[in-house]
């Protein structure tokens, strides 16, 4: 489960790529 955590915590920080 801590891959996937880990994951997602990258995705969000990612995410804020796109926003202005």
């Amino acid at each position: 489960m801590a891959s996937s955590s880990s994951t997602f915590e990258v995705a969000a920080m990612e995410s804020p790529k796109e926003q202005p």
